[in-house]
């Protein structure tokens, strides 16, 4: 009798981990930040599935700050109170489908540990921000082409950093020939952070927010580029 009801036991625990599984948020990725108006707050959408082809009706968000150091309590978002409550989000597409698009609107700034609901079924965490997001375009001094070294941050769940000139392409502005033969795409540079880490820190602890800065400058180019 005992190995019978440990039987069942271990059935109904594997259910109970087989429905959590079930539903997943499929966009964005995590680490992903949405641009804040001038509010301070964005709509956030989301992408959510269901693994097991259920149709999707109805979906909830939870939202939980996180601080600086990328855990809670959520020191990061004072705008918001740190329990960690549910909110139904607004199904914008696919609605009785396995795969819908649904949105959350005016989420104050702030990096959260984000999880949906659904069919009785739990999604894993995701984590994702409201915050400021920086195109560096311009010439080899916004490329960090002086290569005086990294300042790196300090809170990297905070502060990110995107470049993805890896490699040199016919349509790169910076892809012309110098006089010595040389390359304006080429180099150690591509990829370097310069001091856009410090730079983020500054932000994140002003404004409580996460930062993005995305490299698009090249060495060499030109106004018309």
């Amino acid at each position: 009798m005992r190995v019978v009801r440990l039987l069942l036991r271990l059935s109904a625990s594997l259910g109970v981990l087989t429905a959590t599984a079930q539903v997943r948020i499929a966009w964005p990725l995590s680490n992903a930040v949405f641009q804040r108006d001038a509010a301070g707050k964005a709509t956030v959408r989301l992408i959510v599935c269901e693994a097991g082809n259920t149709p999707l009706r109805a979906v909830q968000v939870r939202f939980a700050p996180l601080g600086l150091d990328g855990e809670r309590p959520g020191d990061a978002a004072p705008n918001r109170p740190v329990t960690e409550t549910w909110e139904t989000a607004a199904i914008t597409a696919g609605i009785g489908t396995p795969r819908v698009v649904c949105q959350v609107e005016a989420v104050p700034g702030g990096l959260y540990a984000v999880q949906v609901r659904a069919n009785d079924s739990l999604s894993r965490e995701v984590v994702m921000g409201v915050g400021e997001i920086f195109a560096i375009t311009g010439q080899s001094n916004a490329a960090g082409a002086v290569n005086c070294g990294e300042l790196p941050t300090r809170y990297p769940h905070f502060v990110r950093f995107f470049n993805a000139k890896t490699a040199c392409a016919e349509h790169d502005p910076g892809g012309r020939a110098f006089a010595d033969g040389s390359n304006a795409c080429g180099g150690p540079t591509k990829e370097f952070r310069f001091y856009w880490g410090a730079l983020g820190d500054l932000f994140a602890e002003q404004l409580g927010v996460p930062v993005v800065f995305y490299q698009t400058a090249y060495g060499g180019s030109q106004v018309d580029d």
